[in-house]
């Protein structure tokens, strides 16, 4: 008798056959990504990808998705009080256009403060944080 494994596939759904198992997983990854793009088509919500694990001041990107892109990008200030951030693009490397600029500077120590960068970057152009005080939090991508 051939070794078969049980695994859920839905609540109460249990499968014996392995390559049934597989019709039944495929099939329900095929059914989330459907719904993903239907949601995303239909209902006009923005699908806001999390590049912050992927992302680094100073260095260089360029929009290779084939359409506008959509940055937001979210700083904190540093131990100083302070936080100095901008953003370049440009449609040749490296970019130095300044779009954005953050420039703060409170009373005190602490590095309580953010600011916001919402860019919008052509098709195949190229940008860039840059950080002169304060850190990176949050680095969000969505592409039209």
């Amino acid at each position: 008798m051939p070794k078969t494994s049980k695994a859920v596939l839905l609540p109460d759904v249990r499968v014996d056959h392995p390559q049934i198992q597989k019709v039944l997983t495929d099939l329900s990854h095929v059914i989330e990504e459907l719904h993903r793009q239907i949601y995303s088509d239909l209902i006009g919500l923005a699908v806001w990808v999390d590049r912050t694990a992927a992302r680094a001041a100073t260095t260089i990107y360029q929009n290779d998705s084939g359409g506008r892109r959509w940055l937001s990008i979210v700083v904190k200030g540093a131990t100083t009080g302070q936080l100095v951030s901008y953003v370049e693009i440009e449609s040749v490397t490296p970019p130095t256009l300044r779009v954005a600029q953050q420039a703060v500077r409170v009373n005190s120590a602490a590095n309580e403060h953010e600011a916001t960068f919402a860019i919008l970057l052509p098709k195949d152009w190229y940008y860039r944080l840059i950080l002169t005080t304060g850190t990176l939090v949050k680095w969000f991508e969505y592409d039209d």
